[in-house]
C-alpha cells in the first residue's frame, strides 16, 4: 500500500487555497454593479390622478444585453401590480391588478432579442379589492413581471387626488 498518495494531495491542495486566499492586507478594486440583462421599468398616467378616474399602468421589460434572453413564467400569469397606501402602517396592498383573475397553470417562455422590449399594459379604478373606492392620498405602486422568479420595476408613487 502506497501511503504518500494522501500526503501528496493535502500538500497539493493546501498550496492551491494559498494562491486562492489573498493576504489580509492585500487591496481590494470595487467592482462596478453589473446591469441585470432585462430591466423593468413603470409608466402611471395619469399622475396625479383625479379621484373616480381611472389610471393605467405600462410595464415593460427591456433586454439590455447583446444576446437573446428568456422570460419564463411558471403560469399564464405576465405581471402583476399592486398598491399601498403610504400611510398604511402594515405595509400592506389594498389592490392587487390580479385580484379575481384566472390564470392557466402552465410553463411558457418569450424569448427577448438584443434590445428588444415587451410591454403589458393594465387600468385600475381606484377601488381597492373589495371593490371599496379608495381615499384620496399617496400610494406606493409595485410591479413585477412574473418571469425568471419576479423581476422587479423600480417603485413609484401615485397621487389621488380630489
Amino acid at each position: 500500500m502506497k501511503r504518500y498518495f494522501l500526503p501528496a494531495l493535502t500538500g497539493t491542495l493546501l498550496l492551491i487555497c494559498r494562491f486562492v486566499v489573498p493576504p489580509a492586507h492585500a487591496e481590494t478594486t470595487p467592482v462596478a454593479p453589473v446591469p441585470p440583462p432585462i430591466t423593468v421599468t413603470l409608466q402611471i398616467m395619469p399622475n396625479p390622478a383625479r379621484r373616480g378616474t381611472n389610471v393605467g399602468f405600462s410595464l415593460t421589460a427591456r433586454n439590455t444585453t447583446q444576446t437573446t434572453q428568456t422570460l419564463r413564467f411558471n403560469s399564464g400569469q405576465s405581471f402583476e401590480i399592486t398598491a399601498t397606501p403610504e400611510a398604511a402602517k402594515d405595509g400592506e396592498a389594498v389592490w392587487h391588478w390580479s385580484h379575481g383573475k384566472f390564470f392557466t397553470q402552465s410553463l411558457r417562455s418569450e424569448k427577448l432579442a438584443p434590445g428588444q422590449a415587451k410591454t403589458w399594459t393594465a387600468t385600475w379604478n381606484q377601488s381597492d379589492d373589495r371593490a371599496a373606492t379608495l381615499p384620496r392620498g399617496k400610494y406606493t405602486i409595485t410591479a413585477r413581471v412574473t418571469a425568471n422568479g419576479g423581476l422587479k420595476a423600480v417603485l413609484a408613487t401615485l397621487e389621488l387626488t380630489d
